[in-house]
């Protein structure tokens, strides 16, 4: 039964890290798009 909790435990740990890596590579990927808008419009 430890077993099982410990691998529950583990599988909620690696997604909540995969969701945090997620959210950061949103952001990321949201600030690369308003710099090349930026670019484009040449502000």
């Amino acid at each position: 039964m430890d077993l099982f909790r410990n691998i529950g435990v583990i599988r909620a740990g690696v997604m909540g890290i995969g969701l945090a890596q997620a959210l950061a590579q949103h952001k990321i990927n949201v600030i690369l798009i308003d710099i090349d808008e930026q670019k484009l419009y040449g502000l």
